[in-house]
């Protein structure tokens, strides 16, 4: 079966309420969404937000509008994709042009900051409150990454935020590349399934 049609299978498993399946198809989209990322983003806004940070974004709004996407190929659902990151490049600049226009020189003394402070710590991973996402979306993120179990937490925050590949995030935990990827597709499952009850509590 070649990945296109795995693609179409995990869509069909997805609205038959496979809990794996959204982040599966995540997963095969996100390289290309972070080159997608890296790309869209000016070079001055890179240092109040990061590719990654967009990648996670668009990662949340696959999980909560999945429901809405009526493709039912490969090519239909990663052009889907490119569109909800476009969308979050484009909020994300809107977003940081008008912080420049409140407070211009605050701004850039922060900027400044920061980016010092990255190179002294070693540039660690972002959390998402330090990201340039949207708030309410930071927000629900957080308060379900607290609920989450430890390793679950974890191995999103390496694989979201750190950008690791599961090879890395492996050596880091003491597991098998493959142990972390299942590891991780359970965490996707119950954070999809947090995700979908605070929607449907909204």
């Amino acid at each position: 079966m070649d990945a296109r049609s795995d693609i179409r299978e995990l869509l069909d498993r997805a609205r038959r309420g496979a809990p794996d399946a959204i982040g599966r198809i995540f997963e095969s989209a996100r390289e290309e969404l972070l080159g997608l990322a890296e790309h869209e983003l000016p070079g001055d806004l890179r240092m109040k937000v990061s590719p990654s940070d967009v990648v996670q974004e668009t990662a949340v709004d696959m999980q909560r509008g999945f429901g809405q996407f009526a493709g039912t190929t490969a090519e239909e659902c990663f052009a889907w994709l490119r569109e909800v990151l476009r969308h979050n490049v484009v909020d994300a600049i809107r977003r940081y042009r008008d912080t420049q226009k409140r407070d211009p020189a605050c701004e850039t003394s922060l900027d400044g900051f920061r980016s010092r402070e990255q190179r002294n710590l070693g540039a660690p991973p972002r959390r998402p409150e330090d990201s340039a996402i949207r708030r309410e979306e930071a927000a629900v993120v957080n308060d379900i990454l607290a609920r989450l179990p430890p390793d679950y937490r974890r191995v999103l925050e390496m694989r979201y935020w750190g950008g690791l590949t599961f090879v890395a995030i492996a050596a880091e935990l003491g597991r098998s590349p493959e142990a972390v990827r299942k590891l991780w597709y359970r965490a996707i499952e119950q954070l999809q399934h947090e995700l979908a009850a605070t929607s449907s509590g909204q």
